[in-house]
């Protein structure tokens, strides 16, 4: 039996059972490359803004001597 999915702007088709699967099996593999992408981004903005927080330590230093 067919399964009904929606697939944006209000369509809507139809999909067997093993269809589904490898749509959701797609889907899980897209979000796990995106994931993995974002979390690049996380780690390489968290260095920058250590960087910048050390810098600032820094110039503090500086500006007191």
């Amino acid at each position: 039996s067919d399964l009904l999915v929606e697939v944006g702007a209000g369509v809507v088709i139809k999909k067997s059972p093993e269809e589904m699967k490898d749509v959701i099996e797609s889907q899980l593999s897209k979000f796990a490359e995106v994931k993995s992408h974002v979390l690049v981004e996380i780690g390489a903005y968290s260095q920058s803004m250590q960087d910048i927080m050390r810098e600032i330590e820094h110039d503090q230093r500086d500006s007191k001597n």
